[in-house]
């Protein structure tokens, strides 16, 4: 796991989603006035309950 704040990641977000994806791994980005998000390839996302199919964009 890693943890950026939000000004790096809006920075370097093609890296952000590169390491996630290259690592299996996810990143939470921690933001200052507000709750923090996380970041995750969709090989690592948990199948939402009830849904059989991949979201795709």
């Amino acid at each position: 796991m890693r943890v950026v704040n939000f000004s790096e990641a809006r920075n370097s977000l093609k890296s952000v989603i590169d390491q996630v994806t290259d690592d299996a791994d996810f990143t939470v980005i921690a933001r200052r006035d507000a709750s923090d998000a996380v970041v995750m390839s969709l090989d690592t996302f948990p199948p939402c309950q009830g849904e059989s199919e991949t979201p795709t964009a």
